[in-house]
């Protein structure tokens, strides 16, 4: 990734920015400034690249990085950074935030007061070392916890633990900053080891899981991936080989990118939607207006309501599924060496009109008939297989 495409997304600025204010910070301090779950940061500090670099525990600026942050000022009119990102504000923030996958995870007051402000909880599983500071108040413990699991070691005091432990599941063990057990852990060590099992265990690596900001449009690209689509409250959860296989912006206008992974995406309504997959499987089960699928050798999987207009461009594919369009609108298809079959789901009342072009193929579409709320099929289909039928 070349420098103007590490810095194109707003949260690694900003943390290029804080690096640049303090000369240096660590995963935590990170967290808490940008107010972000540890997926999240864990993403966005791989994206940088060479662009940063980690001693002793702390990330500091490459040379490569203070230049990014030179072009970063000039782009915004900037001689230097005149605002600190200390107490960053959170706009609809979820109510859970889960933190995973990371060797040491430490609860400060500071992280603590923020999380009860904006009434969040977390969620802790498959960390290593989960420490809490010793003057974090018991009762603010039991406030901001959800759950803890899959813990390797929880460094509290005895009270701060009788207050979360009713709380916690497969933890390995409890122990106390101070005790000569503590004196005794090397945390890097276990920290590193931790991070090498738990690759060794899934062969992938989680780089996102987050609740987000429902998107009113979301364009996706498959490579060779997976993407579950369905409808809940909104959550993304991204699993790869690696962080550079995926790219993630999200916002009003979402684009997620994915080569080699696997995605679950919750949402409960869409404006817009784009998918092109390429080598790909996709299930998408969502309500969305508009949908554009360009599937190259794909499977795809569709249970779509509320549908005005749907646009599927297919050149050796398989798409099946179910498509309601509630007031009428546009189905338009151009397929090739494709297998498409599809139900529709229309009023009663629904007028059908249809203009099929077609050279060896097999085509069924409904018979044309007169209606208020019209559904216009157009479809040019070479060499396959189109079938489209009514529920």
């Amino acid at each position: 990734m070349d420098i103007f495409e590490a810095i194109a997304n707003e949260t690694r600025r900003k943390i290029i920015k804080i690096l640049k204010e303090k000369g240096k910070a660590g995963f935590s301090d990170l967290m808490n400034e940008l107010s972000i779950d540890s997926p999240s940061l864990a993403f966005h500090l791989r994206k940088l690249g060479n662009l940063i670099q980690k001693v002793n525990d702390e990330y500091v600026l490459t040379e490569e990085g203070k230049r990014a942050y030179n072009i970063i000022m000039e782009v915004e009119g900037k001689e230097e950074v005149k605002e600190k990102s200390s107490t960053p504000i959170i706009a609809s923030p979820p109510d859970i935030v889960k933190i995973s996958s990371i060797g040491i995870y430490e609860i400060t007051p500071e992280l603590v007061k923020r999380l009860k402000d904006n009434k969040n909880k977390l969620e802790i599983y498959e960390v290593g070392v989960l420490k809490i500071d010793k003057s974090v108040k018991p009762e603010d413990i039991n406030d901001i916890f959800e759950k803890i699991y899959e813990v390797g070691i929880i460094m509290c005091e005895p009270d701060q633990y009788s207050a979360i432990s009713s709380k916690i599941s497969e933890v390995g063990f409890v122990t106390s900053p101070n005790s000569p057990m503590s004196k005794l852990i090397d945390l890097n060590k276990i920290a590193t080891n931790f991070h090498k099992m738990f690759l060794r265990k899934t062969g992938k690596i989680t780089v996102f899981d987050s609740p987000i900001k429902p998107p009113k449009n979301l364009e996706v690209e498959l490579d060779g991936s997976k993407l579950t689509l369905t409808q809940g409250e909104s959550h993304l959860k991204v699993e790869c080989s690696s962080f550079d296989d995926a790219e993630i912006n999200l916002g009003d206008k979402a684009k997620i990118e994915l080569d080699g992974c696997s995605a679950v995406l919750s949402l409960i309504t869409l404006e817009k939607l784009s998918i092109e997959a390429d080598g790909s499987k996709a299930e998408l089960n969502t309500e969305v207006k508009e949908v554009n699928i360009d599937s190259d050798g794909s499977e795809v999987d569709l249970n779509l309501t509320g549908s005005e207009k749907v646009s599927i461009d297919s050149d050796g594919s398989n798409i099946k599924g179910k498509l309601a369009f509630p007031s009428g609108g546009n189905l338009d298809i151009d397929s090739n060496a494709s297998n498409i079959v599809l139900t529709l789901d229309l009023p009663k009342d629904a007028g059908i009109i249809t203009d099929v072009d077609s050279n060896m193929s097999y085509v069924k579409v409904p018979p044309i008939r007169q209606g208020e709320k019209r559904l216009k099929i157009s479809a040019d289909v070479n060499v396959g297989k189109l079938m489209i039928e009514e529920s």
